[in-house]
């Protein structure tokens, strides 16, 4: 991975400045009743891909949006979906073609399958039958969260061995090697959706390390590995709960699922200027 500089230390501002407020996100197919989550887009903005499930993240199903005349067309569930598998956390890449996702393919009625990581192809507007990927990336253990940066793939696993009982891992193409992320990224019990900006500064994930409910961190990317890891202050972060951070890969989106709305705990899409973030992070506006 190319070699990346923060542009200052997070840790060293004394008070957050004016934080812009979430937006809902609501697009035709969601329905209200599920909850959505994983949502991301392709470059042009015009095809959009998440994962919509029962509460407790029951029978998901990876959905696709297109956009035709700037209009948000009907979420449908993605054409190698079946009713008998459960397919959650899509990954899109930036031109469409490649879509990583997490799923229990693979089980029989008498024997269930954990959740590995899969990929499927888009060959003219066809989406192939998924296939896992290589061995030494997936585990006997669960997956969750992929997310493919040049050539570096992020995931969350609970394997044994794991820093956290659920940890974010790296996958290296070239050396073709799978590693744990340090601190300051895996620290306490869970971290998972590790992503990064495209302008290759921050890294954002989800951890429960401040006890109780997941919550939005955010570290800068620096040549030899993270800063510290801060947690984003309200109105980003609530007393509820924040998972699957993404960006837009014109990095003018930040989007994540919160269930702050939902007295039945369903967890629905939001999304918040990025540059306003970065804006209020700026040491020139901190507040003494």
């Amino acid at each position: 991975m190319k070699q990346l500089i923060a542009v200052f230390t997070l840790a060293s501002l004394p008070v957050w400045a004016t934080l812009p407020e979430p937006e809902a996100v609501v697009l035709p197919g969601m329905q209200q009743e599920l909850q959505q989550y994983n949502y991301h887009q392709t470059a042009d903005g015009k095809l959009a891909v998440f994962a919509q499930s029962n509460i407790n993240f029951l029978n998901p199903q990876i959905m696709l949006a297109r956009q035709q005349n700037k209009q948000w067309q009907q979420a449908v569930p993605v054409s190698f979906s079946q009713a008998e598998f459960s397919d959650t956390d899509p990954f899109i890449n930036a031109d469409g073609s490649r879509l990583v996702f997490i799923s229990d393919r693979g089980k029989t009625q008498e024997q269930a399958h954990p959740l590995d990581i899969f990929v499927s192809t888009n060959n003219a507007g066809v989406w192939s039958e998924p296939v896992p990927l290589a061995p030494q990336i997936s585990s006997a253990a669960i997956e969750l969260g992929p997310e493919q940066h040049q050539q570096m793939l992020y995931f969350s696993s609970t394997r044994p061995g794991g820093p956290s009982t659920l940890s974010v891992y790296q996958y290296n193409a070239t050396t073709e090697q799978t590693t744990a992320l340090p601190v300051p990224v895996n620290q306490g019990q869970q971290n998972s959706d590790f992503t990064i900006s495209p302008d290759g500064h921050y890294a954002l994930w989800w951890s429960t390390r401040a006890g109780g409910q997941p919550q939005l961190y955010m570290s800068t990317v620096t040549a030899n590995g993270f800063g510290p890891a801060t947690l984003l202050p309200e109105p980003i972060n609530s007393p509820a709960g924040e998972i699957t951070p993404n960006f837009t890969p014109d990095g003018q989106w930040l989007y994540f699922a919160s269930d702050r709305a939902s007295k039945q705990g369903l967890y629905k899409l939001y999304r918040v200027s990025w540059p306003a973030i970065v804006s209020a992070l700026s040491p020139k506006n901190a507040i003494q």
